[in-house]
């Protein structure tokens, strides 16, 4: 049994990753205001993410089989997938939509990952994830419909199915960083340094030629601009990909994985309240009920075995 204090401290860690995550897509949307590169942007972050989780393995040390090939190989997958096409495509979403209906759609992950678990794993145990499917996509359109409404114009095509990767990316990611946990002894600060490893240089790198090789972008970019964009690109980095993510882990091992990975859930309904209250985005009723059906499947999601 769980000790009352370790209980309260790992619920309030679960909360807090939760709001971290809740937090991050404000610092996306006002960063690449400065730095109109989703890519180069998400690499940035990746490089922050590096640098703060070296000295963690320095300190800890590698987990026993990282560099066993099959296990090398799905951390590489779940690099490219989740945090690599996946954060990018959240980050083209934050840009096009907003926050609060990017996370909202970007957030089916959750349901993605356990839909593929029973198509592709056989874990047959997670069928009544179908059910609540239709429950999250009503959450999902009650938000969009108001916010077609209220905008000029309706909303951005290429925004919903930025959201709608994200969430398949992350979905399969989560697969794949299920089968190391499943299959190997790697530890989660080892997983999130080595996909910092593999993904800073790449993304970095293929963010600064797409700048230099598309004008249009370039001279959107001042160097202040610029400065400025790596500083909230730094800070979404520090707030997502290190406290967040070590809230999280750390709570999971304190009090097991049913309290932080329903915390999660709560990212959407947050993530609305603290972009109207930050960044000034509007906060209708549509959104928040949306949101709010949304929180509701996805924590149902989460207490599936």
């Amino acid at each position: 049994m769980v000790p009352m204090q370790v209980a309260t401290l790992g619920m309030l860690m679960s909360v807090g990753a939760a709001v971290a995550w809740a937090v991050t897509p404000a610092l996306i949307k006002v960063g690449l205001r400065y730095l109109n590169d989703p890519v180069l942007f998400t690499g940035i972050r990746f490089m922050t993410s590096l640098a703060l989780f070296t000295p963690v393995i320095l300190f800890l040390g590698f987990s026993g089989d990282v560099f066993r090939p099959v296990v090398a190989l799905m951390i590489v997958v779940s690099a490219v997938l989740g945090p690599g096409l996946g954060d990018i495509a959240y980050a083209y979403a934050i840009r096009e939509l907003g926050t609060g209906l990017a996370v909202l759609i970007s957030y089916q992950y959750i349901l993605v990952a356990q839909l593929s678990a029973i198509a592709l794993l056989g874990e047959r145990e997670n069928i009544m994830v179908l059910a609540l499917t239709p429950i999250a996509l009503f959450g999902v359109y009650l938000a969009v419909r108001d916010e077609g409404k209220r905008r000029e114009g309706g909303l951005s095509r290429a925004g919903v199915l930025f959201g709608a990767a994200a969430a398949v990316f992350w979905g399969m990611s989560v697969d794949a960083v299920s089968y190391v946990a499943k299959y190997s002894s790697v530890d989660p600060f080892t997983l999130a340094f080595v996909r910092s490893v593999v993904l800073a240089p790449v993304l970095l790198t293929v963010g600064f030629l797409r700048v230099r090789r598309r004008s249009g972008v370039r001279e959107t970019i001042t160097r202040s601009g610029l400065l400025r964009g790596m500083l909230f690109g730094m800070a979404s980095g520090v707030v997502a990909y290190f406290i967040g993510f070590s809230l999280f882990v750390v709570a999971i091992r304190d009090i097991g994985v049913l309290v932080p990975t329903l915390a999660t859930a709560l990212t959407p309904v947050l993530t609305q309240f603290i972009s109207a209250g930050t960044i000034g985005e509007a906060l209708t009723r549509g959104r928040l009920a949306g949101s709010i059906i949304v929180g509701f499947a996805l924590a149902m999601a989460s207490l599936m075995p």
